[in-house]
């Protein structure tokens, strides 16, 4: 880096790292997770300024240009295959992966298993249902609270479907006479929805003894869940989360290929709307289209697409 010995290029490169640090680590403190990634992280992206100084400077933004060598975070990114629906890819990734990553690497499902996926009417339980089939499942049951969607969930895989209605003791029953012989349940509501299935299946479960894995990703019924220590103490009952530290960033990395190859693919089903990034306004409080994933494109100047954001 011959400019370095250059003394008005060097000192506005002392400037911009002076300058632009602060907000880097921010940033890179929501990309990382934490603060000691997040330090290597702003590291590497002025390094790679660095290189790239005299081209840098002369842009009329150079701080974008390094926000986004930050967020594309090699370690954290693969490359797409040549020719890939990226379009697809984006509509699908984020919802899919979080059934993905947790059947195969919180409790890695066997073939001919039961899936029970608790919150299955919202996109993240429905591609749950796809992927649970995907990955081998013998028999996979649907519930919640949307009647139309619960209808639509036997077309993408789901065996049966329960519907999560106010009348308590029906609804338990419903879940016992589906789901209470199922191997795993994928829960994206928590909250007393949770309370209420767990002590469901357990009570109506022929064995036990029998493991039932509980993997916990959202909660959207609510953060907390009241659940007797006899449940823990009568069966072979499982709780355990999945997120990013339940698993470490280095194997959702190593999922990614395997799942861009199934949306790509076609093998889970996601319809992408794309809309420009400058309509983000309007387009967010549109109501949601069932099945339908909203892609925001950036646009560059010249009016071409300049990538693609969820």
């Amino acid at each position: 880096m011959d400019w370095l010995r250059a003394g008005a290029s060097r000192r506005e490169f002392e400037r911009f790292v002076t300058d632009r640090t602060g907000p880097l680590l921010r940033t890179a403190h929501l990309v990382a997770g934490n603060l000691a990634e997040a330090e290597d992280l702003v590291q590497e992206t002025l390094l790679r300024v660095a290189r790239r100084w005299p081209k840098v400077r002369a842009m009329e933004h150079p701080a974008a240009y390094a926000r986004k060598i930050l967020i594309i975070d090699t370690r954290r990114s693969v490359v797409l295959p040549e020719g890939a629906d990226v379009m697809r890819i984006a509509a699908a990734m984020n919802p899919a992966m979080s059934a993905w990553v947790a059947l195969r690497r919180r409790v890695p499902i066997e073939a001919g298993q039961s899936v029970l996926v608790l919150g299955a009417t919202g996109n993240a339980g429905q591609m749950a249902i796809q992927v649970a089939r995907r990955l081998g499942a013998g028999r996979v049951v649907g519930a919640g609270r949307d009647q139309g969607r619960l209808a639509t969930l036997p077309g993408i895989g789901a065996d049966a479907t329960v519907a999560l209605t106010g009348d308590a003791a029906a609804t338990a029953a419903a879940l016992a006479d589906a789901a209470s012989e199922v191997d795993l349940v994928i829960d994206y509501l928590w909250g007393k929805p949770a309370t209420d299935t767990i002590m469901a299946l357990l009570r109506a479960r022929a064995d036990r003894s029998r493991a039932l894995n509980w993997i916990q990703i959202g909660s959207v019924a609510g953060p907390d869940i009241q659940l007797p220590s006899a449940a823990l103490r009568s069966a072979n009952f499982r709780l355990q989360g999945n997120g990013q530290g339940a698993v470490p960033a280095s194997g959702y990395l190593a999922e990614l290929p395997s799942l861009i190859d199934e949306i790509d693919n076609g093998h889970i089903a996601v319809t992408a709307r794309p809309a420009p990034l400058s309509d983000v306004e309007t387009v967010w409080k549109e109501p949601a289209v069932p099945g339908v994933r909203t892609v925001l494109v950036p646009v560059a100047p010249g009016g071409h697409a300049d990538g693609l954001s969820k």
